[in-house]
């Protein structure tokens, strides 16, 4: 199936990658499924975790909503490569939810730098997704971890 989509693909890989983070702020959950392939795959790597599936990756980013409800995106630089995209972008939010199950909220503000990756197919749909972030720089400001010190 052709996508009636007669921009540059770039362009268009570009902007749905834009429209994604959008739909993010707006916690438009529907607005988000839309551009995903029903067998994409994500991997959040410093969770190790990989997430299979429309629903599985629009719950991600919904729990994300959920454990900082507050949370927003600021200094979005986007990158084109082609049939991939990269958005890096800070997040910054208060812990007034679910983090980590049986943790509960720590109210403590966490901003950390996040570089998203997405991979695109010949129609425009997202195919895979890569999450990138400083986990221990994350629990260490929501003081679930002594921060590191220099030797």
């Amino acid at each position: 199936m052709s996508n009636p989509d007669t921009r540059n693909p770039d362009t268009r890989n570009l902007d749905t990658h834009k429209k994604l983070t959008q739909a993010f702020r707006a916690r438009d959950w529907a607005a988000a499924a839309l551009p995903f392939s029903p067998d994409v795959v994500f991997v959040d790597h410093p969770r190790g975790e990989v997430i299979k599936g429309v629903e599985g990756v629009v719950e991600h980013s919904r729990r994300a909503a959920v454990a900082f409800s507050d949370v927003h995106v600021e200094e979005e630089r986007f990158y084109d490569a082609g049939d991939h995209t990269i958005a890096v972008f800070e997040g910054r939010g208060v812990n007034d939810g679910e983090l980590i199950p049986g943790v509960p909220p720590t109210h403590r503000p966490m901003r950390m730098t996040i570089c998203e990756i997405l991979h695109y197919d010949a129609d425009g749909r997202v195919v895979g997704g890569e999450y990138f972030y400083d986990a221990l720089s994350q629990l260490a400001q929501l003081g679930l971890i002594e921060p590191p010190t220099a030797p």
